[in-house]
C-alpha cells in the first residue's frame, strides 16, 4: 500500500491538526514512550484476549477489571468500545505521525469493524450507531456519534476504498433519523420538543455534512453547517452555552433554550471528536468563527465556579465541567491563540497529572499478573480504560502541536514544575 511520509501529511494538514514526534527533550520522549506503550498494550491484547471473529475483530474493549484480570465482558454497558471517545481518531492520527504498518493494520481493522458492525445501514435507525455494550448492537442508546463519518474518512481517503462512500451516504442525514426517533419515543408527550446537543450531536452532524459536502459540493450541507455556527455564535457564551438545544430538522437551526445547569453533557461535547472535526472544518470553510468559539471555550473550561458565575452574570454557576483531561486539546488551542502561558501550563499539568494519578510515574507500564503452566507470563495495565487512554493519547498529540514550547525539558524539572501551584 502506498502511503506518504508523516512530514508530508503534517505539512498538508491532512485531517486537521496533530503533532510530529520530534522527541527533542526528555519530557517529550517520555510522552512519546507513553503513547507507544499504550498502543503496544492494545496490540498485544488483541492476541492475548482473542479479540477475533466475524463481529468482533477490529474492536477493542472498554474497561479493564483488575480484580478478575479480564476486560469487563458482562458488566452493564461496557465490553466493546464501539467508537466511544474516538479510539478511531487516536489510532489514525498515531499512524499519520509514525507511519507504522502495524498501527495501520490495527486501525484499518477498527474502521472496517466500526463502519460495518456498529452502524445501522437501513431501516428506521439508518445512519445511527449502537453505543458500547456487551454486544455491539445491544445498547438502547442509538446515537449519531457512533456512526460519525469522521471515524472513517481516514481509511477512505488514504486508500480510495469506495465502500466508505456508501457509509457516508448513510450518515449524511442522521440528524433527521435522530429527530424522528426522538419523536417516536415521545409521541404521547404533547410538550415534547426535539433537541440536539452542540456536542456530540451537532458536532457529529457537522462531520457528516462536511464529508458529504467535500465529496459532492452539495451546498445544502455547507449551509447546514453555517446555520449551526451562526446559531452558536448568537448565544451569550458560545460553545459554553447550552449545551442542550432545541433542533429544527427542517432548516438545521439550533434553538437556544437558556443555560442548562444540571446537564451531564458538557464534557461529552468535546470528547467524541468535536475539536478534531471543528479544527479541520474551519480550514475547509475558510471561516474563523468555529476557531473563535473553541478559543473561548478553551479559556473558560478550567475557570473556578466563582469566576464562571462572574463572567456569565450567574447564568453558569453550578454546571459540572467534568473530566478536565478531555478538554486539554481545546484549552491548548486557546492558549496558543491567546499566547496564554498560564493556560498552556495548566493544560500540560492536567494532562500529565491524569496519567500519574492512574499509573504513577511509569504511566502505561505493563505488569505481570500470572504465569501459565508453560511458564508464559501474562501482563496487564490494571488501571486502564479505553476511554481515558484514547483521549489521553489524542490530547497529547494535539497539545504537542499547539503548546510544545511550554513543556519542561527534563524529568526532574517536570517533577518540580508539577508540584507548583
Amino acid at each position: 500500500m502506498y502511503v506518504g511520509k508523516p512530514q508530508y501529511y503534517h505539512d498538508k494538514k491532512a485531517f486537521g491538526y496533530w503533532s510530529l514526534p520530534f522527541g527533542e527533550s526528555e519530557v517529550e520522549r517520555w510522552l512519546e514512550e507513553q503513547m507507544d506503550k499504550a498502543f503496544e498494550f492494545y496490540k498485544q491484547e488483541i492476541e492475548a484476549r482473542d479479540w477475533y471473529g466475524l463481529f468482533d475483530y477490529g474492536d477493542v474493549m472498554h474497561t479493564y477489571d483488575a480484580i478478575r484480570h479480564v476486560w469487563r465482558y458482562d458488566f452493564g454497558g461496557m465490553a466493546w468500545q464501539n467508537t466511544e471517545l474516538v479510539p478511531t481518531y487516536w489510532l489514525w492520527l498515531y499512524f499519520l505521525r509514525t507511519g507504522r504498518e502495524d498501527v495501520f493494520t490495527m486501525i484499518e481493522a477498527m474502521s472496517r469493524h466500526c463502519s460495518e458492525v456498529d452502524n445501522y445501514h437501513f431501516g428506521p435507525l439508518k445512519g445511527l450507531g449502537s453505543r458500547h455494550n456487551v454486544r455491539h448492537w445491544g445498547c438502547s442508546c442509538k446515537e449519531p456519534r457512533i456512526a460519525m463519518a469522521g471515524h472513517h474518512r481516514f481509511l477512505c481517503y488514504l486508500t480510495g476504498d469506495l465502500r466508505l462512500l456508501d457509509i457516508f451516504e448513510e450518515v449524511k442525514d442522521s440528524d433527521v433519523t435522530m429527530i424522528e426517533r426522538q419523536q417516536a419515543r415521545n409521541e404521547n408527550n404533547p410538550n415534547y420538543k426535539p433537541g440536539a446537543r452542540s456536542g456530540p450531536d451537532w458536532s457529529t452532524f457537522t462531520s457528516n455534512w462536511m464529508t458529504w459536502y467535500e465529496l459532492t459540493l452539495d451546498e445544502t450541507y455547507r449551509r447546514k453547517i453555517e446555520t449551526g455556527i451562526q446559531d452558536i455564535m448568537a448565544t451569550p457564551f458560545g460553545l459554553a452555552s447550552g449545551p442542550d438545544y432545541g433542533y429544527d430538522v427542517k432548516n438545521a437551526h439550533l434553538i437556544y433554550q437558556g443555560e442548562v445547569e444540571n446537564t451531564p453533557n458538557q464534557h461529552l461535547q468535546i470528547c467524541m471528536g468535536a475539536p478534531q472535526v471543528w479544527l479541520e472544518l474551519c480550514d475547509m470553510l475558510e471561516d474563523d468563527s468555529l476557531n473563535l468559539l473553541m478559543e473561548r471555550l478553551g479559556a473558560f473550561y478550567y475557570l473556578d465556579k466563582e469566576e464562571k458565575a462572574r463572567l456569565t452574570d450567574g447564568r453558569i454557576k453550578n454546571r459540572p465541567f467534568d473530566w478536565p483531561r478531555f478538554a486539554t486539546a481545546i484549552s491548548a488551542f486557546s492558549a496558543m491563540r491567546r499566547r496564554d502561558k498560564a493556560l498552556a501550563e495548566q493544560s500540560w499539568k492536567i494532562l500529565i497529572e491524569s496519567v500519574w494519578q492512574d499509573g504513577g510515574r511509569e504511566g502505561h507500564c505493563m505488569q505481570e499478573y500470572a504465569k501459565g503452566t508453560d511458564g508464559e507470563s501474562y501482563y496487564e495495565i490494571p488501571w486502564i480504560t479505553t476511554n481515558t487512554t484514547a483521549q489521553w493519547c489524542l490530547n497529547v498529540m494535539l497539545c504537542l502541536e499547539f503548546i510544545r514550547e511550554y513543556l519542561p525539558r527534563d524529568m526532574e524539572e517536570l517533577e518540580r514544575w508539577m508540584m507548583q501551584e
